[in-house]
């Protein structure tokens, strides 16, 4: 359990906020990374998601 919990906490939020939008997606690989970074940019694609983790860090 404990290296669970210092693999999560190495992530940071916007690693941990990626990680659950990517689980959410459904999809594995670069596919899932893809679906998640346009879902969390909304109308602003990858490129906003990419912002919406830096502004959350």
């Amino acid at each position: 359990m404990d290296e669970v919990v210092k693999k999560i906490a190495a992530l940071g939020l916007p690693g941990v906020i990626l990680v659950v939008t990517m689980a959410a997606t459904g999809l594995t690989g670069a596919a899932a990374i893809t679906a998640a970074l346009a879902f969390l940019g909304g109308p602003a694609g990858m490129l906003g998601g990419i912002a919406v983790l830096g502004l959350t860090g």
